[in-house]
């Protein structure tokens, strides 16, 4: 989808579908597409945020992951996504969850920032593009 120039910008498990055989998104109300007659600020803001999708599904799947295996709310999962982000091992679950949240917890962590910023600060929180 991104290498095909479209950010759907609101990749996460309700949004994705399948038949048992292709995987199909739902829900383009946020989505871009470079082949949109796009002015040149909305041009910029495409390329500053091509990897939207891939960082946005990171941190969705890294805190899911963490509430469904700890039942943590949100301090308490944040606070363990740092830890992992830090280098602490998750202990005590399935290995492939592990490796999963070792591999996207740096990201679940920048983007949640991000998020927490955008939400509770101000609007012209920048996007964490260099992920």
């Amino acid at each position: 989808m991104n290498a095909n120039g479209l950010l759907h910008f609101d990749a996460h498990f309700q949004n994705l579908l399948t038949d048992g055989e292709r995987l199909y998104f739902a829900d383009y109300g946020l989505a871009i597409s470079s082949r949109f007659e796009l002015a040149a600020d909305e041009l910029a803001f495409f390329e500053r945020h091509v990897n939207y999708d891939r960082c946005y599904a990171a941190m969705y799947t890294g805190q899911w992951l963490v509430t469904e295996l700890f039942g943590l709310g949100r301090d308490q999962r944040e606070s363990r996504l740092r830890a992992y982000a830090s280098g602490q091992a998750p202990t005590g679950i399935p290995e492939t969850a592990a490796a999963m949240l070792i591999r996207d917890a740096p990201v679940a962590v920048a983007m949640t920032d991000f998020f927490n910023l955008l939400r509770y600060e101000t609007r012209r929180a920048p996007y964490p593009a260099g992920l």
